[in-house]
Order: C-alpha cells, then structure tokens, then sequence
C-alpha cells in the first residue's frame, strides 16, 4: 500500500468523551519525528521505560527490517490529552494471506530484538490510553482480520482487551509466549553475585571457566565507544559465524540487513549505548557479547559462542564476564529479553511468563484455523521450549551432544583478530583489554586451582 505524503490523508482519528484521550493513527514515521521528544518523555516516565520504545530505535528498526513485507502500512497510534500525547502504541498492518485468501494482521511495529512492546504511557494514563487503543482499531480501523500482540505480560495494559461495543464481533485468546528473564543486582562485586548460587552450581561454573583457561591464554576485550565497538563488532561477526545459531538462521549474519541494523545502533548512542564484549582464546575470538545499556539497565542482545569449543564452556565464562561488567557500571539488573527461560534462571533470572494476546474477527479463515489449532493442539499437544530445560533450537542445529569436537586452529581468525587490535592501539582508540594477572584479578577465584595465593581456594564450595 503506497502512503500518503499529504498529513491530512495520513493520520485517522477517533474522538470520544471529554474523559478519553484521542486517538491518531499516523501512516508515515516521518510525521512522528516531530513528536519525538515529547515520547521519549513518556517512555521515561512510563511504568518501565524501553530503548525498544524509543522513536530513534523504531526509526532504526524500520530501516533496517529483514522481514518487510510488501504493502505493509505502518500505524503509530498516538493518544492526544487537546494538543499533548499522553501515549502511544507503534503498530504495523500487514497485509497475508492464508490458503490463498488475503487478509490484514495489525502487529507490533518493532516485531522482534525488543522487549514486551506495549502501549507507552505514565502509569496514571495507561489504562485509559489502552481503551482508547482497543476503540480505536475495534471502531475506525475495522479492515482486519487479526490483531496479535505478542510477548504481553499480565501488567500490560493490553493485556485485557477491554468490554467495549464491537468487541463481540472478535474471539480473543490469549497463548503462552516468550516469558522475560532479567537479573536483578544488588551486588556490589561478581563475587557477590557468585555467592547467591548454590554451592554445586557456583562450583560447575568455577570449573567450567577453569577448564576454558587451561585450554591456553583468555583475554577479553570489550568497548562502548564508537572510536572501536565497530570494529570489535566485526570480531563479534566472527563468533556469530562460528555459532550453532548460524545452522537454524538465528544470529545476526543470516541477513545483510539484520546486520546493518546492528552496524547503525552502534554508530550512535541513541536511544542505548552499546557494548561490545568479545572473548579471546590464544587470540583467536570464542565468545561474544553484544548489549545495550539503557537507564542504568544492562539488556543482552546477542550472545553466541564458537561451536567447536563447547566442550570448553566459553558461554559461561563470558556471561560471568558480562554480569562484572554491568555490575562495576552500577547497573540495576540485567535484561537478557525472551525466551530460554530454564536457562536464564540458572543465572538468578527473575522470569516474567508472557502471553500472545490475539483477537480474531469470527468466521473470518484466520479464526477457524485458530479454532482448528486449539482442537489439534487438545488432541496431541505439542513440545514447545517451555516445557523443556534444554534448548530446542540448538538440539535442531544438530547439537552432537557431550561428544568432544574436533578443533581447527581459526588462524585466520586469530590473525584478523591480531590485526583489529593492532589497528586499533595504532590509531589510539578506546578500548578496554583484560587478560593475564588482570583478568585473574576481575574474578573471585583463580584460573587455575592451586596457583599460590589464589583467592577462596579454602573454601569449601
């Protein structure tokens, strides 16, 4: 659908009593531009303020989609008290079709790499600006057949559609989703954190990160500065290709435009300022970490780890390396976003269950395949990575499970690595290097059990 550059053709509006707020639905980004600053002041002042509900990171997001579709249409809700927003709901239409029938879906604008979208408002606000939603698209934006709101946990003001006219002409469901797992520290040091772990899993974790140095030198090197994080991001690349996650389409090099996406954020400290983490094992990268820092809170964007070195647990060491970091920030918690929940616990994750909040309008095709759905998933019902505590995805890449791989020498990678560095010392960027002595100091236990004067080797974990 081709939009309107007339403003007058491109917004919707539908007015209700003096006690709703109104509502305006923009088609063109370029005319939210102006209101930027006045949703950001929102955003900050909402319940739980997002990058992901920024205007610079859904402007980025739009430019950079891999999944567009053709003729889709953007719908930026926006909920005016007379002249001032007091919230906001980025959607998308988008037009598909099932069994050859064509419809239109009203999804979430940002689809993916974020955090439970929902409607943006002060918490005094939200509850009356998401009716005003719900009106809005139940009575002026009528030409759907399906509304999916992915990811909503039971405080989203989305959550429950609410009892309005015409909501009778829709069947509303709600299906279990990605749950949310953050960290939450009150630590003041790794070893704090360390410490809140049982014995035995404090002790997995000690050993598996021993193991990893045994194996040759550790280094770590990371930058929120843009006079480097390009260029280790590039070295990031490098673990990203080597991941298991590059087998089923699930890491940043499966689209050019994904990873230009990730280029730009980094190009720019709006709306977060990112962070670069790469892990160095004989120079060669192993594992990596790519976040966003945002309000004092840390979210984890993408993670990966070199598939050959498995069996040396290179994840482990790197998480631990990535909580020091985000506590010698100050930073409140950790957000590591959806999904893997059986995991992220492992790490004192609290775990936010979520669930897809999807209206239907009846006897539309959508809807009886949904009704379809329900009756085939009663039958025989299906194992989704919520009722396991392995990683679905990975036993799909072909994980050959505890079996000792077979490791190249990555000389070319470990030269291009050398080289990066190099280049960058050479121009005085700025970036940080932990290895030897150093990184033995940020840890709370040695490298190597037994080295003389080692930290918490009497302890009995």
């Amino acid at each position: 659908m081709q939009a309107s550059d007339d403003p007058t053709e491109a917004r919707g509006t539908a007015s209700g009593s003096l006690e709703r707020p109104r509502v305006e639905a923009y088609r063109l980004l370029a005319e939210v531009a102006p209101l930027a600053e006045q949703l950001e002041a929102l955003n900050l002042s909402s319940r739980r303020p997002s990058p992901f509900d920024s205007f610079a990171y859904i402007k980025t997001f739009a430019d950079f989609d891999e999944y567009v579709v053709p003729g889709q249409e953007t719908l930026f809700l926006i909920a005016f008290d007379g002249d001032s927003p007091v919230g906001y709901l980025p959607l998308r239409k988008v037009p598909e079709r099932l069994l050859g029938v064509s419809y239109n879906a009203i999804r979430f604008f940002v689809s993916h790499d974020s955090d439970r979208p929902r409607a943006v408002a002060r918490p005094e606000d939200e509850a009356r600006c998401c009716e005003a939603f719900y009106r809005y698209l139940i009575e002026a934006e009528t030409d759907w057949s399906l509304m999916l709101l992915h990811d909503q946990d039971t405080a989203s003001g989305l959550y429950q559609p609410p009892a309005i006219p015409g909501l009778e002409r829709y069947y509303v469901r709600h299906f279990p989703n990605n749950p949310n797992g953050t960290i939450p520290l009150p630590y003041n040091s790794l070893d704090e954190y360390l410490h809140a772990f049982n014995k035995s899993h404090r002790r997995h974790l000690e050993q598996a990160v021993r193991k990893l140095a045994s194996a040759g030198d550790l280094e770590v090197v990371s930058s929120s500065d843009p006079s480097s994080r390009r260029d280790l991001f590039e070295l990031y690349l490098e673990v990203d290709r080597l991941s298991w996650k590059a087998k089923v389409g699930g890491h940043i090099g499966r689209h050019p435009r994904r990873r230009a996406f990730f280029r730009s954020l980094l190009d720019t400290d709006r709306p977060m300022q990112m962070l670069v983490q790469v892990l160095l094992l004989n120079g060669a990268p192993v594992a990596g970490m790519v976040s966003g820092i945002y309000q004092n809170r840390l979210y984890a964007l993408e993670e990966g780890f070199d598939e050959a070195c498995r069996d040396l647990s290179p994840g482990n060491a790197m998480m631990l390396l990535f909580v020091r970091e985000a506590i010698e920030r100050g930073c409140e918690h950790v957000n590591m976003l959806g999904n893997y929940a059986y995991y992220k616990s492992l790490w004192h994750a609290t775990i936010t269950e979520t669930a897809a909040v999807q209206l239907f309008r009846k006897g539309s095709l959508v809807h009886l395949k949904a009704v379809a759905g329900e009756i085939k998933r009663k039958l025989r019902p299906p194992v989704t990575q919520r009722d396991l505590d392995f990683n679905l995805a990975r036993k799909d890449a072909g994980e050959p499970g505890e079996a000792k791989p077979e490791r190249p020498s990555r000389i070319e990678e470990r030269e291009r690595a050398a080289a990066t560095l190099r280049r960058l010392e050479e121009t005085g960027a700025t970036f940080d290097r932990l290895a030897g002595d150093a990184l033995e100091r940020a840890l709370p236990f040695t490298l190597r059990r037994g080295k003389a004067g080692g930290k918490h080797e009497e302890e009995k974990v």
